[in-house]
């Protein structure tokens, strides 16, 4: 079992925001983890030598039921909750990588009414990895990769083929992605 530690960081007495503590590539909170005495103790939190931006979004698909009207369509996850970079754009459902680096890349999909919910998720034009949530109400999967990305690779989860699929919007489905490291 680990133990984590929360530590008051300095960002929290200065006057910025933490959004505007984010925005500078600074966690607002230093994280102390250890699972023994013994380990290594790793504080995540500002970065002395660089103040770039990690990027990072969260969108939800508000649509209900979201209902494909193209075998190849982009989904779009409507409702951006979080968009440190302005990476994800909700019109168009992709996130288009503002940095270079190593990202960590998440969607939720849930079906819906009997009906499959089914998609890939893509890195420009190739298929990294795909999901699909089963005919019974409420099935769910989640899928992750964990991906080096160049500055304007385009990140999306598209249909898998028919138009039959439907998927439960109304926040439940969702997608994410954030910076790891350089």
């Amino acid at each position: 079992m680990a133990v984590v530690l929360m530590e008051e960081s300095p960002f929290d007495t200065d006057m910025r925001s933490n959004e505007d503590v984010l925005r500078d590539g600074c966690f607002p909170l230093t994280f102390t983890a250890y699972s023994r005495p013994s380990d290594q103790i790793i504080n995540v939190g500002c970065q002395s030598d660089s103040n770039k931006i990690k990027p990072a979004f969260h969108a939800s698909m508000v649509r209900h039921p979201y209902t494909f009207s193209d075998p190849n369509e982009i989904l779009r996850f409507e409702h951006v909750w979080t968009n440190i970079g302005d990476g994800y754009h909700s019109d168009t459902g992709v996130f288009i990588v503002p940095r270079d680096g190593l990202y960590q890349i998440m969607g939720t999909l849930w079906s819906t009414s009997g009906k499959t919910c089914s998609s890939s998720l893509y890195k420009i034009m190739k298929g990294l990895n795909y999901g699909y949530a089963g005919t019974k109400h409420a099935r769910s999967n989640t899928v992750h990769a964990l991906v080096v990305l160049k500055k304007n690779d385009r990140i999306y989860f598209k249909n898998r083929g028919s138009t039959s699929f439907q998927c439960h919007g109304n926040y439940h489905s969702e997608f994410s992605g954030w910076f790891v490291h350089e």
